[in-house]
């Protein structure tokens, strides 16, 4: 079973900016009141001026600039849904076989585990990736010893959850599928690199730091109460904290919590 959320997409038009901004035409967007006033600072080298630029590269800078700015308006001012889970077949998402253009040499065959519990065939992934992966091989024995079944799937671009406060998605790299003898438990694990770190190498500082939040938002909603009910089973889901081989043991701390190992 797949426990899914799901939110409508919205594009950046002038209908959406008349509307959240209060303007009635692009002539007012662009007065004083908006983004005539702008004050936009270019810094160039000081054998340089600002008339000595093309029109070519001054045309650049303005768009640089209004593609941030309308970046920064889509996530702020485009009204997004957030919602619920639902319990939904994994059928709906893997009914076919994912195409990806990959070279042969990039595959990892080393870190392809001979289990049972791994669901795919072949690997290729960053660095962290490959070390959750080694990370996993050094804890199934005690996964298995605490559950009935345990899978391993990468998420190969597939399967995508969404915020339930903004409707922001991502697609997390890995699931883990447990099973006890009560339950069934659907844990997202997304490893990521120190350039996402933000000030004072911190996580929850750094550009991707909602989809932090929002795995433990999932665990706080559906980790230990409000399970989700698919016919006779119930399901808890789980978000942990990103995977970061520098902080492993961080990792795993929270990892042996929220699954009961000891």
């Amino acid at each position: 079973v797949n426990i899914n959320a799901h939110s409508p997409n919205s594009l950046l038009r002038f209908s959406d900016l008349k509307e959240a901004l209060n303007v009635s035409s692009v002539n007012e967007l662009l007065d004083s009141n908006y983004l005539g006033n702008f004050d936009l600072k270019i810094v160039l080298d000081s054998s340089l001026s600002y008339d000595d630029l093309s029109a070519n590269v001054k045309l650049n800078i303005v768009l640089a600039f209004l593609t941030k700015l309308f970046a920064a308006l889509k996530r702020d001012i485009i009204p997004k849904i957030g919602g619920d889970f639902i319990a939904t077949n994994f059928s709906v998402f893997f009914d076919e076989p994912k195409e990806k253009s990959i070279d042969p040499s990039a595959l990892d065959i080393t870190n392809i585990p001979s289990n049972e519990w791994y669901i795919l065939d072949s690997f290729v992934g960053t660095d962290e990736e490959v070390h959750l992966v080694d990370f996993i091989k050094t804890v199934i024995g005690n996964l298995e010893s605490n559950y009935n079944k345990v899978y391993l799937l990468r998420n190969e671009e597939v399967y995508k959850i969404y915020d339930f406060t903004t409707g922001q998605g991502f697609q997390p790299d890995f699931i883990l599928f447990l099973k006890d003898e009560n339950l069934y438990y659907q844990i997202f694990i997304e490893p990521k690199g120190d350039q996402f770190k933000g000030f004072g190498g911190d996580f929850r500082k750094g550009k991707e730091a909602w989809k932090l939040k929002f795995l433990e938002d999932i665990s706080n909603k559906y980790g230990a109460t409000n399970l989700l009910k698919h016919e006779a089973d119930e399901f808890s889901l789980i978000g942990l904290p990103f995977y970061n081989k520098k902080t492993e043991s961080t990792f795993k701390t929270s990892f042996d919590m929220n699954l009961n190992i000891k």
